[in-house]
């Protein structure tokens, strides 16, 4: 079951930057005043990546079942308010400075 851990890390970091390093370059630019397809996509790919990883691998299944439910609710809070600050920027609830990472030049 570690083997996951060590793979996990990468994947979060690498999704990590791909989102920094696109929001950077401007690929989340809300020009249009629509949502966006780029955040939708940023939204929903990790989710069926999930979705696909939980139910082809039993093992998987059974390496997040063991973690600390606590931890993984907090994560996915998090995540959730993180997407629902994009959505509130697209639709003009929000200033757009609520929705940039703190170093990004575009805030």
């Amino acid at each position: 079951m570690k083997n996951y851990g060590k793979l996990i890390v990468p994947l979060i970091g690498a999704w990590f930057l791909f989102a920094s390093l696109g929001s950077a370059n401007n690929l989340f630019r809300n020009a249009s005043d629509l949502f966006g397809v780029a955040i939708a996509l940023a939204a929903v790919i990790p989710l069926v990546i999930f979705a696909v990883c939980f139910a082809s691998s039993a093992s998987f299944r059974e390496y997040l079942l063991s973690l600390n439910p606590a931890s993984i609710t907090l994560f996915q809070t998090l995540r959730l308010l993180g997407f629902t600050f994009l959505v509130s920027e697209a639709r003009g609830i929000l200033p757009a400075f609520f929705a940039c990472l703190p170093d990004s030049a575009t805030c």
